[in-house]
């Protein structure tokens, strides 16, 4: 059996890539072993080892770039807060930034591949910085998001990308909401398990970006917002002997329909987040606490 079919098959079956168990995944296996086939550094089953030749190479695209920067004085953290996305009987709780510097809203593959999401693949021309124009595989699929307290349904249509990197730390406002006063009672929701964000969320959803309301403190302080997905909070943070620029970057890679399987397989036998619909947070009563 190629070895494409055998990707293939241990994902219908939601085999782990590790020792091919069926009875765990693939961060859970108690055997997990390089390949070591052809000095493969890769943790998956020999019988999983895909040739280099087989492969193409990547190119790595970045498609948008929105930045906070770090100096000698202070952090700066950028509008993510965490949304349930559901399809079907399927829900994942992620970390979504919401970001006006996109037309377009984007989700990460490997949670579309974890929600069950089907579309056609198509090739699409996008415009990133310095005035190019960059060319991408990408799946159109439609879902679900909510909000944390589930008062916010809304159908989402985006396209589909491998990853969306940075060395951007996402903030867990209720970690830090206690250094301020006027954050003190703010209502933050806990963010996703997968300390990544999963879904840009672009204007093309412009209503999701609006601010019914916002709390600040001094001038120079974080101030709070309550959008329709919820409270999140933009501004400095504590200060720092770090100096650099952190950028979000939504990257696609170039890469054959082998790869595609390798990488989408790993992921979903791994992301273990899954929550059910009718998990809820914070509600009007403390929204309107928050504002006392």
């Amino acid at each position: 059996m190629a070895v494409s079919k055998r990707w293939e098959q241990a994902k219908f079956h939601h085999l782990c890539y590790c020792c091919l168990g069926n009875d765990h995944v693939g961060n859970k296996c108690e055997k997990p072993r390089k390949c070591g086939t052809d000095v493969c550094q890769e943790v998956h089953n020999r019988l999983l080892h895909l040739k280099k030749q087989t492969r193409k190479k990547r190119e790595e695209t970045t498609l948008l770039t929105k930045f906070s920067s770090k100096n000698h004085s202070q952090e700066v953290a950028i509008t993510t807060l965490s949304v349930i996305l559901t399809n079907g009987k399927l829900s994942i709780k992620v970390n979504a930034l919401l970001d006006d510097a996109s037309t377009q809203t984007y989700i990460n593959s490997n949670v579309a591949a974890e929600l069950g999401l089907q579309g056609v693949m198509k090739e699409i021309k996008i415009n990133v910085l310095n005035g190019r124009v960059d060319t991408f595989q990408t799946m159109p699929v439609e879902f679900q998001l909510e909000s944390n307290d589930g008062k916010l349904k809304k159908k989402i249509n985006a396209l589909t990308v491998d990853t969306f990197t940075s060395n951007m730390q996402l903030v867990d406002w209720n970690k830090y909401k206690n250094h301020w006063s006027h954050l003190k009672t703010i209502p933050f929701c806990r963010l996703g398990q997968r300390p990544i964000v999963d879904i840009l969320i672009g204007l093309d959803n412009a209503e999701l970006h609006s601010s019914k309301t916002e709390v600040k403190g001094r001038t120079g302080d974080p101030i709070a917002r309550l959008t329709p997905l919820g409270w999140t909070c933009v501004g400095a943070l504590e200060r720092t002997q770090n100096h650099y620029t952190c950028h979000t970057r939504t990257n696609t890679k170039n890469i054959s329909e082998v790869e595609k399987i390798n990488e989408t397989l790993k992921t979903f036998l791994e992301i273990e987040n899954v929550y059910p619909t009718s998990e809820t947070q914070a509600g009007s009563v403390e929204d309107k606490k928050a504002l006392d």
